[in-house]
């Protein structure tokens, strides 16, 4: 099950709060309005994922706080329009779900998480993966025997 916060506001909030309350893989274990709040809660809550939105101010800085304090913790960015998803990306988020989230979306989203991000599996060797990719184009990813490998091309070598 994964251990979930939001940081969004009021209206969107009590929208993600019911969505993850009729699915039994999200346990929310704590909603915010304020992100300095949510911040200040992140260590002691431990959470598998945090469904950002935004909207929030300082959005940049806030998910750069939450990868800094928590690299196991993954970000799902909760939006009102797509203009964030590339940042959003960039920051190496695990979903993007575009408001009013769906309960098929957001079901999906919960299936991405455990699949590769939360439950149990690592998450930070998700962030790793992702972060090799964005900095070093050459390299391969293969999946092997259900695992995502990633590989340098000079270390294949030729029989």
């Amino acid at each position: 099950m994964l251990r979930a916060i939001v940081i969004d506001n009021e209206k969107s909030l009590n929208q993600l709060k019911k969505l993850a309350g009729t699915n039994d893989n999200v346990n929310l274990i704590a909603s915010f309005t304020d992100p300095l709040e949510g911040l200040a809660n992140l260590a002691d809550l431990e959470p598998d994922v945090v469904f950002l939105s935004t909207d929030m101010p300082e959005i940049n800085s806030i998910a750069e706080q939450i990868i800094k304090s928590c690299p196991d913790t993954c970000i799902v960015f909760v939006a009102s329009h797509d203009d964030y998803a590339l940042k959003a990306f960039e920051l190496n988020a695990l979903d993007y779900l575009l408001k009013p989230v769906t309960r098929e979306r957001f079901c999906q989203c919960v299936d991405k998480l455990l699949k590769y991000g939360g439950g149990n599996i690592d998450a930070r060797s998700f962030h790793d993966l992702n972060y090799h990719f964005n900095e070093n184009s050459k390299k391969l990813f293969i999946e092997f025997e259900g695992e995502t490998i990633l590989i340098k091309p000079e270390d294949i070598y030729q029989t």
